[in-house]
């Protein structure tokens, strides 16, 4: 297990609107920036994984994966290395 997390390289980015107090991960990670602390988040009415942001405007919920599209639209976050050390997107021919 401890070899699978060594070779994904978590990349932050900050998050527009939220620069200086957001990051986002390209593992759908969202921390804090002043305290370094990730943040849990919780569930919408789907199920859909959220995050709960605050700044001077109030409090916002927003999907992970909706901030990690507009961040990582290069589609970097759905590459992982295979055994081989190839990488693949994890989709199928014809997906």
């Amino acid at each position: 297990m401890q070899r699978c997390c060594q070779l994904i390289k978590e990349r932050w980015i900050d998050l527009p609107d939220y620069e200086g107090k957001y990051e986002v991960s390209s593992l759908g990670h969202v921390r804090n920036v002043k305290t370094g602390k990730v943040l849990l988040g919780g569930e919408d009415e789907f199920g859909a994984p959220v995050v709960y942001l605050t700044r001077e405007d109030g409090r916002r919920t927003k999907r992970r994966i909706s901030v990690m599209l507009d961040l990582f639209d290069d589609g970097s976050f759905f590459t992982r290395p295979t055994v081989g050390g190839s990488a693949t997107t994890g989709m199928s021919d014809g997906q």
